[in-house]
């Protein structure tokens, strides 16, 4: 069996008058607490100058086609700008496009799929407001419901854009245009 040693600690006791330092046993528990060495960091001075890495740049918006010749769009082309008009709605925080197949119908049956189509002939054009784009909105309703940096009316995908924030603003969803509403019931489309 070992015998409990109490822990000591060996302190140098330099004795005056003495030469030779002795070395003097004190137990551990008398000794007073002391707190841990820190290293020792010297001070920032204005010369110092700490590399402050950039902030990362915002995200860009989805891309989108350059503004295409005017007429009447291939179908691939009609598919490709409701893509992009569905990417850039959710890069802004709203709902993607649900309704594909209504958001092409519109755009059948408001302009035959050209993106630079006017109306000429309708009571808009004679209040001097005539249709504009793929969707076929007056200035003021694509003014109201076009998202920042989609503002060109006749770009498919800003009019896509107006025109679906503008149906679910009124209508409550692509879905519930009143043409597509007639088209899908049999009865025919009437506009918007």
């Amino acid at each position: 069996m070992t015998a409990r040693v109490p822990a000591v600690a060996a302190v140098l006791v330099l004795l005056l008058g003495s030469s030779a330092p002795v070395l003097v046993a004190v137990p551990a528990a008398e000794l007073p607490a002391v707190a841990p060495l820190r290293p020792v960091v010297p001070p920032v001075t204005s010369s110092t100058t700490v590399p402050v890495p950039p902030a990362p740049a915002p995200p860009l918006p989805p891309p989108r086609d350059p503004m295409p010749a005017c007429g009447v769009a291939s179908y691939e082309s009609r598919e490709r700008w409701i893509d992009q008009a569905s990417a850039a709605l959710a890069w802004n925080g709203e709902r993607a496009i649900t309704d594909r197949a209504a958001v092409l119908l519109i755009i059948e049956k408001e302009s035959s799929g050209d993106p630079c189509a006017i109306n000429l002939w309708d009571s808009n054009f004679y209040a001097g407001t005539p249709s504009k784009g793929l969707i076929q909105a007056i200035d003021p309703t694509f003014e109201r419901w076009h998202l920042a940096g989609y503002n060109e009316i006749y770009h498919p995908v800003d009019s896509i854009i107006a025109g679906v924030r503008y149906a679910r603003g009124r209508y409550g969803s692509e879905s519930r245009v009143p043409g597509v509403v007639g088209m899908r019931a049999g009865r025919g489309y009437v506009g918007y």
